[in-house]
Formats: C-alpha cells, sequence, structure tokens
C-alpha cells in the first residue's frame, strides 16, 4: 500500500481479506447466537474494517469516467461502505451498556468516574450512528467519531504499550485500535466524495 503502482490492489486486497473474516468468522456466530451482545459486538467491530476497506478501494478509483461524471460503481461502494459502518455504530455503542464493568475498566486509571465515561462513550457511538443513519450533521458524526477513536488510541492503548512493552495483548489491542481508527477516518473523508444522505431532505422534496 505504501507503493504508488500496486495501492489499488493492495487495498482491494486487504478489503477482500477482511471482508472474508465477517463472512467466514463473524457471520456464523451470529446466526449461532443471534441474542448475544457480545457476538454482535465483535460482528460490529469486523464491518469497521470491511467498511473502511472497501472505502479507501473506492476512493482510489479514477474520479471521473469516459464521459466525465464519477464512475456509479464508485459512488455505490461507497455509499454501501457508508451504510455499513452507520448500522455498526450503534451496536458498538450498546455494548458499553450492556458490558458496562468491562468498558469502564479499561478507562485509565487518572480519570475519574470510570463507569460515567464508558457510558459517555458508549452513547456517543450511538449518536454517531444515528446521526449517519438520519442524516443529521452526518460529516460531523463521522468525524466526531474518528476523533473519540483516536483518544482511546492515545489515551488508553498507546500508555498500554508504554507500561508494558513487552505486553503482546498490549500491543494487539493498539494495532487493532488504531486500524479501526484509520478506518473511522477513511470513511470521514468518503463524505466528502459521495454526498450524505439525508432522510429529511428527501421527505421534504416528496
Amino acid at each position: 500500500m505504501f507503493l504508488p503502482t500496486t495501492v489499488r490492489w493492495a487495498t482491494f486486497e486487504l478489503a477482500a481479506f477482511v471482508s472474508s473474516w465477517l463472512v467466514l468468522l463473524q457471520l456464523p456466530r451470529v446466526a449461532a447466537s443471534p441474542g448475544d451482545e457480545l457476538i454482535w459486538l465483535g460482528f460490529c467491530e469486523n464491518a469497521l474494517l470491511v467498511a473502511g476497506g472497501w472505502v479507501l478501494f473506492a476512493m482510489l478509483a479514477p474520479a471521473k469516467s469516459a464521459g466525465g461524471s464519477p464512475p456509479k460503481s464508485r459512488q455505490t461502494l461507497i455509499r454501501s461502505a457508508q451504510i455499513l459502518y452507520a448500522l455498526a455504530l450503534p451496536v458498538i455503542g450498546l455494548s458499553h451498556f450492556v458490558y458496562a464493568a468491562g468498558a469502564a475498566s479499561m478507562v485509565p486509571s487518572w480519570l475519574p468516574f470510570h463507569l460515567g465515561f464508558a457510558y459517555l462513550t458508549g452513547a456517543g457511538h450511538i449518536a454517531a450512528g444515528a446521526g449517519l443513519i438520519l442524516g443529521i450533521m452526518p460529516r460531523l458524526a463521522a468525524k466526531m467519531e474518528a476523533l473519540m477513536l483516536s483518544c482511546f488510541v492515545l489515551l488508553l492503548h498507546l500508555p498500554g504499550v508504554v507500561a508494558a512493552p513487552t505486553d503482546r495483548t498490549q500491543w494487539t489491542m493498539l494495532c487493532v485500535a488504531t486500524a479501526y481508527t484509520g478506518a473511522c477516518w477513511a470513511l470521514a473523508a468518503s463524505f466528502q466524495v459521495v454526498p450524505p444522505w439525508s432522510v429529511f431532505r428527501r421527505a421534504k422534496r416528496a
């Protein structure tokens, strides 16, 4: 992905690879335990990587077709990734309430009100997802979600690695959180390429 000549196909391979996780690993778990929020959390976190991967691939496609207009397939792929992203966020936020104690245990020790922060960040995920789904300031919602995940990386996972540099779990958590964050920033940028939808605007036109 660092080489200009191979970046687009490397991105395609990445998007297809993480999509296979969603279909072959996460989807059977959801089908086996559809009422388990923890299973849905894994599915939706994986969905963030899938959405981010396909957005990167689509945004690297030619911006104009032979006729001078943006390729329809490019717009459709970006919009599909945006929808997957939007639907995943409320489920991730809900896990902060269902597993509040676990979420609170991950709040840095120097911050007060650990349980309150767990609820606050859960509400943030849900609010961002609702903003994207309903078209209420979707660009801002996408950027705020990416900013919140960036704070997780800087305030939670990076200090964890510094405190325990030989702990493989800390490094894994840092890399996974960074991947989620990158996917969310890519999706936030995609709204500059394919304008966000708005159910309210469509209802007014109708």
